[in-house]
């Protein structure tokens, strides 16, 4: 009985232990602790307040920017594929939706060069210019594939 008794304690530990844990992790979520590049370019720049508020109103336009063409896109792609098997689709009404898929890639690397200059605008001295270009070059490095 003692063993039991031992055991039972064992696994009541655990299982409160892997609670609290499950607890704190989700509690660090929730308070808005998310990846935020937006948030650490600014810190990098050490951004003035008149610069935050400018660097901020950007940032939401972009992002409302951003989530339409997305959303444009995601219609599109579920246009697309919904039609997978149909042996009446045309090639012509595929090259349509797939031009217009790309059409929409390459407006938000339009939207997304235009509004990196915006923020480089942002800056007002060389150094924040300096380091700003650093870190998108950084950036666009990290998506590389390895040779």
């Amino acid at each position: 009985m003692k063993k039991n008794s031992l055991l039972y304690l064992l696994i009541i530990v655990l299982v409160i232990s892997n609670a609290v844990f499950v607890f704190l992790h989700f509690k660090k979520h929730n308070r808005g602790e998310r990846h935020n590049p937006g948030s650490f370019v600014a810190k990098q720049l050490d951004f003035n307040e008149s610069q935050m508020i400018k660097f901020e109103a950007l940032n939401k336009d972009h992002e409302n920017e951003m989530k339409s063409i997305f959303k444009e896109t995601k219609k599109i792609k579920d246009q697309l594929f919904t039609n997978i098997g149909n042996k009446d689709y045309s090639t012509k009404e595929l090259d349509s939706l797939t031009n217009s898929m790309g059409y929409k890639m390459a407006l938000r690397g339009k939207i997304t060069f235009t509004h990196f200059n915006a923020i480089l605008k942002i800056c007002e001295t060389e150094q924040q210019k300096k380091d700003f270009k650093s870190i998108i070059k950084k950036a666009m490095q990290r998506g590389k594939p390895n040779k």
